[in-house]
């Protein structure tokens, strides 16, 4: 729900109240508008009538958000955690082909996240390991994790043991979508999961 109070600026008195939605798709954002005159109705009813719009639009729009969220966003799914904050995720993205359909892809990386003291929000950030390769990626991740959570020298050392405490073979698994451009079909990330969660049972 969006509304808005318009003031005149010449006389800084309440004009009219406009309700608008909007929603982002693959040619921009579209915006819808109507405005309610206060020298046609009071003050509180040009509020409820502006309201009231801006609910039904979003309404009508909820289904259209849902899908363009799903078909066009980029979601991610835990592998496993280092730490609290601290995630190795495989990063999922519709990729275009060349005959006009799409595929599902996903991509590993490592995410660190905190709270921001100032804003009281998640903060993160991520490091491809498409970008980076494996070693370096998760380096600069456990630096800015060292940085972000004020860890000690000793609790870094403790971190990056850990990441081969998981099992070498969580990271050829990981390696081997290297060769496919180091992307993973939604089949190769099934096995991958299947794979950590037995080696983590062990």
């Amino acid at each position: 729900m969006t509304v808005h109070l318009i003031y005149s600026q010449a006389t800084g008195q309440l004009r009219s109240v406009k309700a608008m939605s909007s929603i982002k798709g693959p040619d921009g954002r579209k915006k819808r508008e109507r405005y309610f005159l206060i020298s046609e109705m009071t003050k509180e009813e040009a509020m409820r009538r502006a309201k009231a719009q801006s609910d039904m639009w979003d309404q009508e729009l909820e289904p259209r958000r849902r899908k363009t969220r799903l078909a066009g966003g980029l979601k991610t799914n835990n592998i496993c955690a280092f730490a609290s904050n601290f995630y190795l995720r495989l990063m999922r993205k519709n990729i275009q082909l060349v005959n006009g359909g799409s595929e599902v892809r996903f991509y590993p990386l490592f995410e660190v996240r905190r709270v921001n003291s100032e804003t009281k929000k998640i903060q993160s950030k991520t490091f491809a390991i498409s970008k980076l390769g494996l070693d370096h990626a998760f380096n600069s991740a456990l630096e800015l994790y060292r940085d972000w959570h004020n860890l000690s020298s000793q609790e870094v050392s403790e971190l990056r043991s850990r990441k081969w405490g998981h099992g070498e073979s969580i990271w050829r698994i990981i390696k081997s979508s290297e060769d496919k451009g180091w992307s993973l079909s939604s089949k190769h990330k099934k096995s991958i999961s299947e794979r950590i969660l037995a080696h983590t049972m062990q």
